[in-house]
């Protein structure tokens, strides 16, 4: 493999030189077919990375030392409000985007598991392939 050069668009940036390997195979020189090869994150992982990289820096004091998500009841209260802390920003942010996501996808789920032969043409492809 050879370096790969990218050019700007603007040409008021150099070039940018990459190593052999350094891009992926779904880089735009290979053809990519999202049917065949789903992509391998999902965009609501990368929304709450963007979420969190947003938000303020998580203090040390925003943690909950003592609390154990897998043996918690789902039913129980949120654990920062019953520890008198106040949630870390970045996952305010993030459980609202899934919020919106669940929101948003739940028409698709609901049709396939109406029909489950429905068509999926207009789902996104990474659920339609999940689907």
């Amino acid at each position: 493999m050879t370096t790969r050069r990218i050019q700007s668009s603007r040409g008021s940036l150099p070039p940018l030189s990459l190593p052999p390997g350094a891009l992926a195979k779904t880089d735009q020189q290979h053809r990519y077919d999202v049917d065949d090869e789903p992509p391998t994150i999902e965009p609501i992982e990368h929304r709450i990375r963007l979420d969190f990289m947003s938000a303020a820096p998580i203090r040390r004091s925003q943690l909950l030392d003592q609390y154990n998500p897998w043996t918690a009841n789902s039913n129980e209260a949120d654990p920062w409000r019953e520890a008198g802390r106040s949630k870390p920003l970045g996952l305010l942010y993030a459980e609202e985007s899934c919020r919106r996501t669940l929101v948003g996808e739940r028409r698709y789920y609901d049709r396939v598991e109406a029909d489950p032969s429905a068509e999926l043409d207009d789902v996104p492809a990474f659920l339609a392939h999940r689907l």
